[in-house]
């Protein structure tokens, strides 16, 4: 009996410290490659995102955000998260998609960003 609660007792401890993943950030690039290619509409990618249940944003301007102004100056953008892909006891992780698309409002690229927050 003490065996089993020990046994119980370091898993949640494990988990506690080491959290859970239920998303890599290299499957979700894969994701993106594989099914949005260069040159899609806006319309194809936000499709994209709703049959993957993505939150997203409507196509924006880069100049919204100042870490993207620096990087992509004015370019018309759509966001995209994946909410607690990573989680442990203290904090957890979200992975976010930045799509980015040329003037003629085709996709010029995307690139996909973790981040870690403190649990609530």
């Amino acid at each position: 009996m003490a065996g089993c609660c020990l046994g119980t007792l370091v898993v949640a401890g494990y988990l506690a410290i080491y959290g859970i993943r239920t998303t890599r950030l290299e499957t979700l690039r894969n994701l993106v490659e594989r099914n949005v290619s260069i040159g899609s509409s806006p319309e194809a990618v936000i499709k994209f995102l709703d049959e993957e249940h993505l939150e997203h944003s409507p196509i924006r301007r880069t100049s919204e955000y100042s870490d993207l102004r620096k990087t992509y100056g004015d370019a018309p953008m759509i966001g995209a998260i994946k909410r607690r892909t990573w989680r442990s006891l203290l904090v957890y992780e979200s992975i976010q998609i930045v799509f980015i698309f040329d003037d003629n409002r085709r996709l010029a690229g995307s690139t996909c960003i973790r981040f870690i927050l403190v649990s609530e």
